[in-house]
């Protein structure tokens, strides 16, 4: 029972880890998505 209970809270915060990297990693990626979209629009009124 007891390593049960400590296997699910080291899976649990493995995952919130993964959660956290993967919404940092796609936040970064829409940040850079929106900077060479802006700069294409920039390009295209120039």
């Amino acid at each position: 029972m007891d390593y049960a209970k400590r296997h699910f809270r080291r899976s649990l915060s493995a995952n919130l880890m993964a959660g956290m990297v993967n919404v940092s990693t796609s936040h970064l990626v829409r940040h850079r998505l929106t900077d060479l979209a802006g700069i294409v629009i920039l390009d295209l009124i120039a």
